[in-house]
């Protein structure tokens, strides 16, 4: 790697410090850690949707050297991070923009360096991601595969063997942590607010490749995700709904948009209609079990559940109408 091109870090957050981990709140947690990044030219922005708690101030008082972005409104994730990765563009002008989600915890100090040395190892690369994983030690993702189900983390659930140790392309990478180049971004273009959270990664690293770009999985790289921490595994039951909700919603829109897609697969939508129901209401895995019928749980609320994936399918039908932007 020549020089040291210059990394934006974007740490998208909502209410991030009313969740603790351990001793700390996970702001202090994702920003202490990545204080101990060996790299060294990296701007950190927090891309804050709106908080209704003291994340701001927080952050203010204790990190004063991060850059604060804050949307507008509650957005989600794709319109917070675009927010702030057009600031992030017009103000530090980097090379790399770095998408990481404010639930992860940086355990590898090198880890900026390993994932810069595989993007800057062939143009064609346009995004690196890493495995990540549960605090268990379980895999939590080691790239992404797409099928009929929509799109699966690799390894997920897995003890880790160091099984995925490997560096190679991929169909996808988690936005959770991501290395994005600045030319990916001019070409590609910013992620799709259709999205609110969920399968908007899944969406981008599908026009990227279209666009000509390669996605890597670099597996030499390991951190720490509190996955759904502040959403889907939320202490607040309201909130856990409401992600479940949106998470309905991404899916199903996701298989509107991509109804023939035989370059990666196919996505038939009746097994994905199977799963997207069969989904509001039982549960095969967890973070210390892996996926098998074993395993099955139901979920909490499962008829309220069963009732916004009703809701889910009657919303994306009008906002499919009204885009009409499904790639054929």
């Amino acid at each position: 790697m020549k020089g040291f091109p210059l990394v934006v870090i974007i740490v998208s957050n909502y209410n991030g410090a009313s969740y603790f981990y351990k001793k700390h709140n996970i702001l202090w947690d994702v920003f202490s850690s990545l204080m101990k990044t060996k790299y060294q030219n990296y701007k950190i922005i927090m891309a804050d949707d709106k908080s209704t708690d003291r994340s701001i101030e927080y952050v203010k008082k204790n990190f004063p050297y991060i850059d604060i972005v804050v949307n507008d409104s509650n957005g989600g994730f794709s319109k917070n991070n675009n927010k702030t990765i057009k600031y992030a563009m017009q103000k530090y002008k980097p090379d790399y923009i770095v998408l990481l989600n404010n639930d992860i915890i940086i355990t590898d100090d090198s880890w900026l360096n390993k994932l810069l040395e595989v993007a800057e190892s062939d143009s064609k690369i346009g995004i690196v991601g890493c495995k990540l994983v549960y605090p268990t030690g379980r895999i939590q993702h080691a790239g992404i595969e797409l099928g009929y189900y929509g799109a699966r983390n690799v390894g997920r659930r897995q003890e880790d063997y160091l099984q995925f140790d490997y560096i190679k392309e991929v169909e996808g990478v988690t936005f959770a942590a991501a290395l994005i180049k600045k030319k990916t971004i001019e070409k590609v273009g910013l992620l799709d607010e259709n999205f609110f959270m969920g399968f908007e990664d899944v969406d981008y690293n599908i026009r990227a490749r279209v666009s000509g770009f390669k996605v890597y999985y670099a597996g030499n790289v390991k951190l720490i995700h509190l996955e759904g921490f502040t959403s889907t595994n939320s202490k607040f039951y309201k909130i856990r709904l409401e992600s479940f909700y949106h998470g309905q919603v991404n899916f199903w829109y996701f298989v509107h948009k991509y109804k023939s897609l035989k370059q990666f697969g196919g996505l038939n939508r009746l097994k994905a209609i199977f799963i997207f129901f069969l989904g509001a209401i039982p549960s095969i895995e967890g973070p210390d079990r892996k996926r098998k019928l074993s395993n099955i749980w139901l979920k909490e609320k499962p008829f309220t559940r069963l009732l916004l994936s009703l809701k889910a399918i009657k919303d994306v039908q009008r906002l499919y109408k009204k885009s009409n932007i499904a790639i054929k």
